[in-house]
């Protein structure tokens, strides 16, 4: 979750303070490179968005194209209706 909001972060940054923003974004990499694939689905999801929409990195769009089934299984099967 972290690395998702250290990019959720760097992004709102962007425009007022670059400075800022890359140290936040590296951050946000840097927290990623630690969690990887050990990180839940939610929450690989939240930082796939967030830093595709701070960087336009078609890597990171293709990979949040490919876990989008998943997302909705997990949403699916974590409702408390089913």
């Amino acid at each position: 979750m972290a690395a998702g909001l250290f990019a959720h972060l760097a992004r709102l940054y962007k425009p007022y303070n670059k400075e800022r923003s890359a140290e936040l974004q590296k951050r946000a990499e840097k927290t990623w490179a630690f969690a990887g694939d050990s990180a839940l689905v939610s929450h690989k999801f939240y930082y796939l968005v967030q830093y595709y929409l701070l960087t336009g990195d078609e890597a990171i769009h293709r990979q949040l194209i490919s876990i989008a089934p998943k997302i909705v299984r997990y949403e699916i099967l974590n409702t408390p209706f089913h």
